[in-house]
């Protein structure tokens, strides 16, 4: 596969529903690229050429955004910016933990980037990739064991608990298992989060009317 902006050592690979996009993963960096149609490098060759997701433009207000990287392959007409790096690329920035895309984002751009620190960041690759459409957070404010008389910052026990690892959707059908994020911390501990949607969100209207009937009926049982 060729893909000049991809410069780090890849960890993860994940591919969108339709498969047209994939997000590469590194430490701290993520990357999507666009993924050639099916049986085109049969007739062209035998190396992968991959686009790069086209940018967004940038403001001349917003001087934090990360710059647009040109692609040095002169065929690729296109440039690349990598998703949320003022977030994920900076030095001393929380490690990605795992990225997934979520089965119920729009036009399957939903890109759910969870950190070291328990962040979770979603993005709408087909709007913006420098700026999440929602963050949130695994743990919460204030929440964790006391600290020891005199001590200084989290304990071994207390970072482990807030450090996340992994993450996944919930599975179901007519439940709220497809609205459920899990996430997998150091320590063993799985915290969930519920309901969650992505900020542009493709539901069934069956799947709407399965949740507003299973509520009535769980407050009875």
């Amino acid at each position: 596969m060729n893909a000049p902006a991809v410069t780090f050592e890849i960890q993860q690979l994940v591919v969108n529903p339709t498969s047209k996009l994939l997000a590469v993963v590194g430490a701290h960096s993520v990357v999507v690229v666009v993924l050639p149609r099916r049986g085109w490098t049969n007739t062209v060759s035998k190396t992968l050429e991959c686009r790069c997701v086209p940018s967004i433009q940038l403001s001349p207000v917003r001087p934090n955004m990360a710059p647009v990287v040109p692609c040095p392959d002169p065929r690729c007409t296109h440039s690349s910016l990598p998703v949320g790096a003022f977030y994920h690329a900076l030095p001393g920035s929380p490690a990605v933990a795992s990225v997934l895309w979520h089965p119920l984002g729009h036009d399957a751009s939903s890109l759910v980037v969870l950190t070291s620190d328990a962040t979770l960041r979603e993005y709408t690759v087909s709007k913006s990739l420098d700026e999440p459409a929602q963050v949130l957070s695994f743990v919460r404010a204030g929440s964790g064991a006391p600290r020891r008389k005199g001590g200084f910052g989290l304990d071994a026990v207390e970072r482990d608990a807030r450090t996340a690892v992994a993450l996944c959707v919930g599975e179901g059908r007519g439940d709220w298992g497809p609205l459920t994020l899990y996430a997998l911390m150091r320590n063993g501990d799985v915290v969930s989060m519920c309901p969650f949607l992505p900020k542009k969100a493709c539901v069934l209207a069956l799947a709407l009317v399965s949740l507003r009937l299973s509520i009535p009926t769980r407050r009875l049982t």
